[in-house]
């Protein structure tokens, strides 16, 4: 503030050289809470800020500029500037269809259109770049200074993404899960301001989750945001592949796993539909194996040899999509 102050009334010719001789001073919280290279661009979006009310900005005065929103400021729980520089190296690795995939995410996510559509899923094969597509997403969207909410149905899914969680922990979900069960997430706390802040929800490994699981999330969000669009017209993700594992029901018969799955409800309708067919994965050599894993996955070959399927390492082993 006192930088700013001694900037505003014009004490100092050389403002540039001010801000050399004291910026270790000045950016000594900011690199406490985020880095040495990093900190130095908080503080000059803080004392941009405070420059304002004396109608200056860091470009008048000779200083460096950084393009930081200020609401980071309020509530960096984030490195933005490292989240925009990571956002910018992933995208650069990416292949068309993962490019793709990313552009229609993030004109859905800042493109308030009515007839853009707010529900994607995306399917495919292990392999193909899902989670890489989903580090690009967040780094993106956390890189211009906004929330966006990572889930996995399962605990390993959500350590590989940045600040995942599961999807039980986020919603409140309820163990015992019938047609009608709601989530149990009151409204004005913590945890609802942040579904209502966040641009996008990504929702990993989704088709072993019950069906029952997302429409009690489809109720708590339009419940939260008083819109009766399909999850409270939220942006959402939900990601995975259907030839691997289907929800569990205990005791259940084939016709009871089916009717389980997203897939078999008129939800379903309701998502568009994006794939990723690219094994980035496999080495040259490795391509027909894989091919051959999803030829029996999508039912165009049966396993009669019950040798060859045991020899298949256990985390190969396709499921025979039965809802397909």
């Amino acid at each position: 503030m006192l930088f700013a102050m001694i900037c505003g009334f014009g004490e100092v010719e050389d403002v540039p050289d001010l801000w050399v001789q004291h910026q270790v001073s000045l950016c000594e919280d900011f690199v406490h809470r985020y880095s040495e290279q990093t900190g130095p661009h908080y503080a000059l979006a803080d004392i941009e800020e405070l420059l304002t009310s004396y109608n200056l900005s860091l470009q008048k005065l000779h200083l460096p500029t950084v393009d930081l929103p200020a609401s980071v400021l309020e509530r960096a729980n984030f490195d933005v500037v490292e989240e925009q520089a990571k956002a910018n190296s992933y995208t650069m690795q990416l292949n068309s269809e993962q490019r793709n995939v990313v552009e229609i995410l993030l004109s859905a996510v800042y493109n308030n259109a009515a007839d853009t559509p707010k529900c994607y899923f995306l399917d495919g094969p292990a392999g193909t770049g899902k989670t890489f597509v989903y580090s690009t997403l967040l780094h993106t969207i956390r890189g211009r200074g906004d929330d966006v909410i990572p889930v996995a149905s399962t605990g390993i899914a959500a350590t590989l993404l940045i600040g995942g969680r599961t999807a039980h922990s986020v919603f409140k979900i309820p163990i015992d899960l019938n047609a009608t069960s709601t989530c149990n997430l009151k409204p004005n706390t913590k945890e609802a301001d942040m579904l209502l802040k966040t641009k996008l929800i990504v929702w990993d490994e989704a088709p072993m989750t019950h069906v029952h699981a997302f429409l009690a999330v489809d109720r708590l969000l339009q419940d939260l945001t008083k819109c009766k669009e399909p999850f409270g017209g939220k942006v959402i993700l939900l990601g995975g592949d259907f030839r691997q594992v289907l929800p569990v029901i205990l005791r259940g018969s084939r016709t009871l796993t089916v009717a389980s799955s997203l897939k078999k409800h008129a939800l379903w309708l309701k998502f568009h539909k994006l794939y990723l067919t690219k094994n980035m994965r496999a080495l040259e050599s490795e391509r027909d194996f894989g091919a051959w894993l999803l030829d029996i996955g999508e039912k165009k070959m049966w396993l009669n040899d019950s040798v060859a399927f045991a020899m298949l390492p256990f985390n190969t082993r396709p499921c025979t999509s039965i809802v397909q």
